[in-house]
């Protein structure tokens, strides 16, 4: 199982076998183990573990051998027994008063020379092991020091002392402190007599003691590792999620914790949380099942300078626990999980032209009664939430509680495009967590100034005089002004009136969009049918919408230029020619070359024959 969810700091693990019971058994009471995280392989303190092996007549050397060898494997094996110093062995034959190996604290240091020991070292007699065997290591626990949680493992085929005397013996040891009794059965084992020797009561029942079967070395090893599991079942308080809750200036700080117990039961207790040497309050822990947690909380206005907070669970230590290293937690004083902060954003004009410096600001104002230590982003989207720019986070170091601190980015508003803008404001804790948000609108305007003109429009016909039945080519010339400014759904129309200020033609030229600094050169063609002489009125409007066209938002349909132009339409059907020299040819002339001189390399279309 990869990155379990527990309930609490180290909480114990079950697995369970055949949940659904479809396979039939003798024993159901060891299909569920509870799997301590922090007694298990590491961290559990020290305990004991003594075993007594059978060297009886029946067992006798070569199924010995084979006891011998499955221990020495389990040894070696440290996710089996660990070599961390968490465990001291010792191991006896028969009932002798001293063990035949004395206790061993196993470590990388002193396995070698243990091992060796073990392979080398056998019983001066052949003789029946059981509960003298145990009795007699229990005594021999009590000597030693410190003062341990013990488990006792008795291995052979349970023909030793008999029934009676084992019923008998059986609680002067449990009585010398021993907390757990498992029973290994090898060759032509007697289970009932197995069964008696173990505790608690009933054997192999969910906390009871276990009684396994084995017959090979590998048999061994994993019994023995089944019941180095049940050193786990100590108390084993834990404490974590030690949090501090700052309610604001002036209001009292609040500290929350959950205390849970990842072994067996155990009594009630209490959690001390303290600031330095100064303690800040006591909260009462009641008596917790194995697997149950508790959340409490403390309210203070205690807290001063800058010193870290620790808890700790049962500083009495009234819980005799295979673990104390998880009973504390220690937090620096800035830890608040919900910093009381402020943010506000602003920029120095409310709009820029193209390639004009723009002072982005920011202020943030700790509203909380302890100093925060935040980072805040900010960032840059167009009307359409796009982001155009995104700055690095910057921390803003301490903040005393009540204090502002203010932050400036510099930017420039280069070529983007002539539209509104805003500008949006986060602010981070040290957790990644979002504490404030703020935004401010502004705008870019296009190149040029404000009431400078953004499109020009030209207008000409191709002669100044026509028959009445002549076609006449009407040019139009069309320029975006801006540098940073794009027209949306641009389009020329054309409008022509006759002596009597009748619309006889009318014609549209649609363009899509026009980009920053673009030039199109159009021409629309009026075919005359015996039109009435006189004066004839031209008039061309550019119309267009964008980002660009009023101080924040988006218009359309804005008419950008004008122009207008004249004609006139004689008596007859020829053609009538244009003098070189006519005041409007030449002015049309000077008009494209001036164009085109100041448009490279995008050459347009010369007006006129």
């Amino acid at each position: 199982m990869d990155a379990a969810q527990l309930a609490f700091r180290d909480a114990p693990l079950y697995v369970m076998a055949d949940v659904a019971l479809e396979v039939i058994e003798n024993i159901e009471g060891n299909n569920t183990r509870m799997a301590a995280a922090s007694c298990a392989a590491s961290g559990g303190g020290l305990q004991d573990l003594a075993i007594c092996v059978d060297a009886s007549y029946s067992i006798h050397y070569t199924v010995y051998q084979v006891e011998m060898e499955g221990i020495i494997a389990a040894l070696q094996n440290p996710n089996i027994i660990p070599h961390d110093g968490s465990i001291r062995f010792t191991l006896d034959v028969a009932y002798n008063q001293v063990p035949l190996h004395r206790a061993v604290v196993i470590t990388p240091a002193t396995l070698p020379k243990l091992l060796n020991d073990l392979r080398t070292t056998g019983p001066n007699n052949w003789r029946n092991s059981g509960a003298y065997c145990m009795r007699y290591l229990s005594e021999y626990l009590l000597t030693l020091s410190p003062s341990t949680r013990k488990t006792l493992i008795t291995m052979g085929d349970g023909g030793w002392e008999g029934h009676y005397t084992t019923v008998a013996m059986l609680p002067g040891t449990i009585a010398n402190g021993i907390d757990r009794i498992d029973a290994i059965g090898i060759g032509s084992y007697d289970w009932n007599q197995l069964e008696a020797n173990v505790w608690p009561k009933p054997a192999n029942s969910p906390n009871g003691g276990r009684v396994t079967i084995a017959n090979s070395t590998g048999e061994i090893a994993a019994a023995l590792t089944q019941s180095i599991s049940s050193l786990a079942q100590s108390p084993d308080l834990t404490l974590g999620n030690f949090r501090l809750h700052d309610q604001g200036a002036g209001q009292p700080v609040r500290l929350t914790l959950r205390v849970g117990n990842a072994g067996a039961s155990a009594p009630a207790s209490t959690v001390e949380i303290r600031q330095g040497a100064s303690l800040l309050g006591s909260l009462a822990v009641p008596a917790l099942r194995s697997g149950q947690w508790v959340d409490l909380q403390l309210e203070t206005l205690q807290i001063t300078g800058t010193d870290p907070l620790r808890a700790t669970v049962d500083p009495q230590n009234l819980a005799s626990e295979c673990n104390r290293a998880n009973n504390s937690q220690e937090i620096p004083l800035a830890a608040s999980i919900n910093p009381l902060a402020h943010i506000s954003v602003a920029t120095d004009q409310p709009s820029y032209p193209a390639n004009t410096a723009v002072q982005l600001q920011s202020a943030i104002t700790n509203q909380g009664s302890l100093a925060a230590s935040l980072q805040v982003v900010l960032r840059v989207t167009d009307a359409s939430g796009d982001e155009v720019v995104r700055f690095p986070p910057h921390n803003t170091g301490s903040i005393a509680a009540g204090a502002t601190l203010d932050h400036t980015q510099p930017w420039n508003s280069a070529q983007y495009p002539a539209g509104s803008y805003t500008l949006t404001g986060t602010l981070i804790d040290d957790a990644g967590q979002t504490v404030g948000i703020a935004s401010t609108l502004f705008a870019i305007t296009a190149a040029g100034g404000a009431g400078a003109p953004r499109a020009a429009l030209s207008l000409a016909t191709d002669r100044a005089e026509y028959a009445q039945s002549d076609i006449v080519r009407i040019d139009n010339l069309v320029r975006n002004l801006t540098a940073n400014a794009r027209f949306d759904d641009a389009r020329v129309e054309i409008t022509v009136r006759d002596p009597g200020n009748a619309i006889v033609f009318t014609h549209t030229h649609q363009l899509g969009q026009l980009q920053a600094s673009a030039i199109r050169q159009l021409d629309a063609l009026q075919s005359l049918k015996n039109a009435p002489p006189g004066d004839y009125t031209v008039q061309a409007v550019l119309i267009g919408s964008g980002n660009s066209l009023r101080a924040t938002g988006y218009a359309a349909n804005v008419q950008l230029a004008s122009a207008s132009a004249t004609y006139r339409v004689n008596r007859g059907s020829g053609p009538v020619p244009v003098p070189a020299s006519a005041p409007w040819a030449l002015a049309l002339i000077a008009l494209a070359l001036t164009i085109t001189a100041t448009t490279r390399p995008t050459r347009p279309r010369k007006l006129g024959h």
